[in-house]
């Protein structure tokens, strides 16, 4: 079974009636959210990271499962699973990476665990409030669709990393950035929900098309897709590298961006909270009637069938 199969069996036991199982955090009642990510050495640490960064991705990763969802954090606990081959150097930078974190997004540690295994192990648990639910299913036809941050650069940078892929001097030091210094959009995306003008929103670290693909099979619309999240100039410097920026940009994942759908009416605001939280933002299709599944439009208008690919645990990576 893979990560994906796994969820869905879990799900199948155990049915809650008043709480939904299939969104990026569990909307509780009076106006609480519960969220946990887990980060795991040998699958989500690529080589270079440090201690420090590991701890700040490993709150990183359920705060922008928060944001998405318009919930700021207050509290916030975490399990620690230690090697015994890490020094005291490395367990305490990456604490102080969960602390710096912690700091920034404004949440207090009020408990957790530590323990030893063979892989080093996060688990981040958090509590936070709510104004406004959004879910993944909720987009309407007519919407426009939009995706913050530069894709395509996460997976290049994993690429040079694990298979040893080259990169220029330029490019590299942009992608190495993404990989090494998780930065989800929460200010941009808290306020963007709290403001009512988001139908639905999720998290984009599973990849592109695997996020467009739950959104549009959630709602039951078609995703028309005419542009890709990612500026000209990246775009020009990963071409120069030989390198198929269509599928960096869609079957990617690890981007921890914010896809988000919103009524045409509601589309200047959402540009003017991006610069005003100076948060990258491409507007890159629309909702439609239709079936539900995602597509690429194509210059010459015909479209494409996006597959619901990405970063899937217990499963070969899509390359």
């Amino acid at each position: 079974m893979n990560e994906i199969e796994i969820i869905n069996y879990i799900r199948s036991m155990f049915r809650n009636k008043n709480i939904k199982l299939d969104d990026d955090v569990a909307y509780l009642p009076n106006r609480l959210a519960l969220k946990v990510d887990m980060l795991v050495g040998s699958t989500d640490v690529p080589p270079g990271m440090t201690f420090f960064q590991i701890g700040k991705k490993a709150v990183a990763a359920a705060i922008s499962d928060f944001g998405v969802k318009g919930v700021r954090p207050i509290y916030g606990m975490f399990s620690f699973a230690f090697p015994r081959s890490l020094s005291d150097r490395n367990i305490r930078d990456l604490i102080d990476g969960t602390k710096f974190a912690a700091e920034k997004y404004g949440f207090r540690l009020v408990g957790g665990d530590v323990n030893e295994s063979q892989d080093l192990a996060v688990d981040c648990i958090l509590l936070g409030k709510y104004k406004r639910q959004v879910t993944r299913g909720g987009a309407k036809a007519g919407d426009i669709i939009y995706a913050t941050g530069e894709f395509g650069l996460t997976k290049a940078g994993l690429d040079h990393l694990l298979l040893h892929q080259p990169l220029g001097k330029r490019v590299r030091k942009l992608a190495l950035r993404e990989v090494y210094n998780v930065e989800p959009p929460f200010k941009f995306a808290v306020q963007a929900i709290e403001s009512g003008r988001v139908n639905s929103s999720m998290d984009s670290s599973d990849g592109l098309a695997f996020t467009l693909n739950e959104m549009a099979s959630l709602s039951n619309k078609s995703f028309i897709i005419d542009s890709l999240p990612i500026s000209n100039y990246i775009y020009e410097m990963l071409s120069q590298y030989n390198r198929n920026v269509f599928n960096d940009v869609m079957f990617g994942g690890e981007e921890y961006q914010m896809i988000l759908t919103v009524n045409e009416a509601d589309a200047p605001f959402i540009e003017s909270l991006a610069k005003k939280t100076r948060t990258v933002i491409h507007k890159i299709g629309y909702v439609t009637e239709g079936e539900p599944k995602v597509f690429f439009k194509n210059r010459d208008q015909t479209l494409q069938v996006i597959p619901k690919l990405g970063w899937i645990n217990l499963e070969s990576r899509v390359k």
